[in-house]
């Protein structure tokens, strides 16, 4: 059987016969060598093509049979193949001395033996830029919705909803003019929405009355709360004066500690061997190095495919397909770089960092042709968040144990993606925000003796242990990336 593909058809599945591909009925030895591919054109109301094609009339394809299961490596049929037009494939074998014969004319399934080619799409083909929802990106984000839901199912079947959407799609767009180019303002529009969508997930989970029931009861108790705090607020504050002195502990040592006359020049430790151990300050470099992975989301982002019909017209139906609905196999594992050249380090760390991460899908296309099902061609997303940005790392001296830091700037989310049988991907990108805070643990300073080992043979001061949380924010007409995920990894001081 055969599935079409974009101008071009594949073999879907073969049936292989061993005996058949040694011997003839008159009992001599012969060899398959392939199969030959006749794609004939045929009307849409044609259905006697077995009966007319004719030796001749349509040049064949080739296809090479693997001698030791019959397989076909190659299963893609191309040859002047175009879109929008049906082919009905005759095929027959043909042997190492060229004799093309056994050709398939009759009892053949039209069904799975014609097909139609039809224009491949993927997320990023033909991408329609539509009016976004200013707060959270595009009308596909979850929490949009989630709102989409509750005005169809709350708002629109009564009165009072009604009058309500109507006011708000009255001043809405010009509060989405005014946010939708300020980071801040579409961040702080989120944190004041965020409760309006726990409040409609909620009526849609169990039912408005009961919700609007928990909303109260939570208030009541928040506002008695306020009012407690608020009359023993005094008595607290005065509570802890007069106990605060009596909190001190008094340290009493069980042994008397005496430094060792060589502990200013540095030294630390004597060993069984008696080699002096000495613990040199060293000043702290100024670059390092992170190599990081962890899990996130791919991009908020659809495509709108307009079905066509046969032979490439509009039907007038238009489907939306989501990332997930192309790469419903994704893993969510991200990897990144990150490099930062520290322009002081007095009373802590402080200069640029750049870096870049990577999320990777795979998945299938979807024909344009009715009713836009998968496509055989296989398509390859990638996300590409470049960031660059300051940093400021809390880290006064050499082996400190533990160094939190900060990090935050700009990024530009990049997406790839490339079909199998493209040499070139396609491309767009968007603007955001990142911002990251996270503590690095010194394990050479766990071992000081590897440490110093490390710094005399490869330049590496410190190497670290990382462990930080990641929030990336990107949003425009076209995709949203939003994330906040953790982050480990490791990191090399030079």
């Amino acid at each position: 059987s055969f599935l079409p593909g974009d101008a071009k058809a594949y073999i879907d599945s073969a049936i292989y016969n061993g005996d058949d591909t040694t011997t003839t009925t008159a009992g001599g030895s012969v060899t398959w060598e392939s199969i030959a591919i006749f794609p004939v054109l045929v009307t849409a109301g044609e259905a006697a093509v077995y009966t007319t094609f004719r030796n001749g009339a349509v040049q064949p394809i080739f296809k090479t049979i693997n001698p030791a299961d019959g397989s076909i490596p190659d299963s893609q049929v191309t040859g002047g193949l175009e879109n929008y037009k049906k082919y009905c494939m005759v095929y027959a074998t043909k042997n190492k001395a060229q004799n093309i014969y056994k050709f398939v004319t009759t009892g053949v399934d039209i069904l799975t033996s014609c097909l139609t080619p039809s224009e491949v799409a993927g997320v990023l083909d033909e991408k329609n830029c539509f009016i976004s929802t200013a707060a959270f990106g595009s009308q596909s984000a979850p929490e949009v919705k989630i709102f989409r839901q509750f005005r169809n199912n709350f708002l629109l079947p009564n009165f009072v909803g009604k009058i309500f959407v109507k006011f708000y799609y009255k001043i809405s767009p010009v509060i989405a003019e005014i946010i939708s180019g300020n980071e801040f303002l579409k961040m702080a529009t989120r944190i004041l929405l965020y409760p309006a969508f726990v409040f409609a997930y909620l009526s849609l989970k169990i039912g408005f009355l009961f919700t609007v029931f928990a909303f109260l009861s939570i208030l009541l108790v928040l506002i008695k709360l306020s009012r407690h705090i608020k009359a023993k607020k005094v008595l607290l504050l005065i509570a802890l004066v007069l106990i605060a002195p009596e909190l001190k502990a008094e340290v009493r040592p069980d042994e008397e500690k005496i430094s060792h006359p060589l502990a200013q020049e540095g030294l630390v430790r004597i060993k069984k061997d008696g080699t002096y151990i000495y613990d040199i300050e060293r000043p702290l470099k100024k670059e390092s190095s992170r190599l990081s992975f962890g899990r996130a989301d791919h991009p908020e982002i659809s495509i709108v495919i307009q079905e066509l019909d046969a032979v490439g017209n509009p039907t007038g139906v238009e489907n939306e397909f989501f990332f997930g609905d192309l790469y419903n196999e994704t893993s969510g594992f991200i990897l990144g770089y990150d490099y930062e050249w520290f322009y002081t380090v007095d009373k802590g760390k402080l200069g640029v960092q750049a870096g870049f991460s990577a999320l990777f899908a795979n998945g299938n296309g979807r024909l344009k042709a009715s009713p836009n099902a998968p496509s055989v061609e296989s398509f390859t997303f990638v996300t590409l968040p470049i960031t660059l940005g300051g940093v400021y790392r809390l880290e006064w001296k050499d082996k400190q144990l533990i160094a939190p830091y900060v990090s935050g700037g700009g990024t530009y989310v990049v997406l790839l993606e490339k079909r199998e049988d493209k040499s070139l991907p396609k491309a767009i990108g968007g603007l955001g925000f990142y911002a990251t805070g996270g503590v690095l643990f010194n394990i050479g300073a766990l071992d000081r003796d590897a440490g110093f080992q490390l710094e005399s043979e490869y330049g590496i001061s410190n190497m670290w242990v990382s462990l930080e949380f990641k929030v990336v924010e990107v949003s425009n007409s076209a995709f949203g990336f939003s994330n906040k995920y953790l982050n480990a990894g490791l990191s090399f001081d030079f």
